[in-house]
C-alpha cells in the first residue's frame, strides 16, 4: 500500500526513522478496524510472535535488505539518491529476492530490538548477482538465538534457531534454513 501510493518503496532506514514507523499507517489500514498499538504506538505486526514479548513491548524484530531499500546512516553504503527510494515496482527476480527477515535484536535496546536494515551478510551484500552463480549457497548468513551476534544480521530464531522467515519482493513469505540460502535470494544487480 505505500509503495502503491508514493511510487516508491521506503527507505530502510532514515536518519530520523526507520521502515518499521514509516509503514504504520498501512498496517492500521490494512486491518480495517480501529486498531490499539503496543509501546512506541507501533503494530504488533513488526514483532515477530515466537519472541513472546508482552503486547505492551512492541519492538521491531526485522530488518530489510540493506542493499535493496537503503540506509541513510553516516557509516553505510546504500545512502545515495538515486536510486533510493527505490520505485514501486522492483522488477528484478521480484519472487527470488526477499525484501524484509528476521533480524538479530540490540540486547541494549528494549526488548531487544533489532537494527532496521540486514547489512552484515557475507559473501558481501553489496556483490551483484551473477547467473552463473546464483544457486551457490552462502556459508555465513547471520546468528542463531544462543549466539551474542552482530547487529545486522539474519536472526535464525525458528525451529531449533536453524530457519528465519523472509518476506520476499513479490510478497510471499518463506522460512529458509540456515544452510540453505542462495546467492540467488540475497544479490541484486547494479546500483
Amino acid at each position: 500500500m505505500y509503495g502503491d501510493e508514493r511510487g516508491n518503496y521506503p527507505w530502510g532506514y532514515e536518519v530520523t526513522t526507520d521502515w518499521s514507523y514509516t509503514i504504520q499507517p498501512y498496517l492500521q489500514k490494512a486491518s480495517g478496524q480501529t486498531y490499539v498499538t503496543g509501546a512506541g504506538g507501533r503494530s504488533p505486526a513488526i514483532t515477530c510472535p515466537s519472541r513472546g514479548l508482552k503486547s505492551t513491548n512492541i519492538v521491531n524484530t526485522y530488518g530489510t535488505h540493506d542493499r535493496l531499500l537503503g540506509n541513510e546512516d553516516p557509516g553505510s553504503t546504500y545512502k545515495t539518491s538515486p536510486p533510493y527510494p527505490r520505485g514501486v515496482p522492483w522488477r528484478e527476480r521480484p519472487c527470488d529476492i526477499w525484501m524484509v527477515g528476521d533480524a538479530s535484536q540490540d540486547p541494549n535496546t528494549l526488548g531487544g530490538e533489532s537494527q532496521a536494515t540486514i547489512w552484515n551478510i557475507l559473501p558481501d551484500i553489496g556483490q551483484d548477482f551473477s547467473a552463473a552463480t546464483a544457486n551457490n549457497k552462502i556459508s555465513n548468513v547471520g546468528e542463531n538465538l544462543d549466539q551474542a551476534g552482530s547487529l545486522g544480521e539474519i536472526r535464525w530464531r525458528h525451529h531449533w534457531n536453524e530457519r528465519a522467515c523472509f518476506v520476499f519482493v513479490d510478497g510471499h513469505v518463506e522460512t529458509i534454513h540456515s544452510g540453505n540460502m542462495t546467492e540467488r535470494q540475497l544479490k541484486i544487480t547494479g546500483p
